[in-house]
């Protein structure tokens, strides 16, 4: 399968996932065939330290929902992340590696 058939099917099912979200851990997986990665995450939410409302968590490894990780993530290591502050400073759709947000 090319590149660009892969792009293609990943875009595709980003357009599923954004109607049912039960299509996400299919898009996480083809986001990671399209990037050579093999997790992500996405998390919605607004406010800041205590204030922090999460509407929408999904951590996926290899496609498949890690709510293990999910669990994990907001109980321990959420509230004390050092890459948040800096991913609220960027700008609107601009991919970093995890490495530029540490300190």
């Amino acid at each position: 399968m090319s590149l660009q058939d892969t792009f293609d099917r990943a875009l595709a099912s980003l357009n599923e996932a954004a109607l049912d979200d039960v299509h996400w851990p299919e898009a996480a997986g083809l986001m990671d065939d399209a990037c050579g990665t093999t997790g992500n995450s996405l998390v919605v939410g607004h406010g800041f330290g205590d204030d922090v409302e999460i509407h929408f968590a999904r951590i996926c490894r290899r496609g498949e929902r890690r709510e293990d990780f999910e669990r994990s993530y907001f109980a321990q290591t959420h509230w004390r992340d050092e890459r948040l502050p800096r991913l609220r400073l960027l700008p609107d759709s601009r991919v970093v590696h995890v490495s530029e947000l540490f300190s």
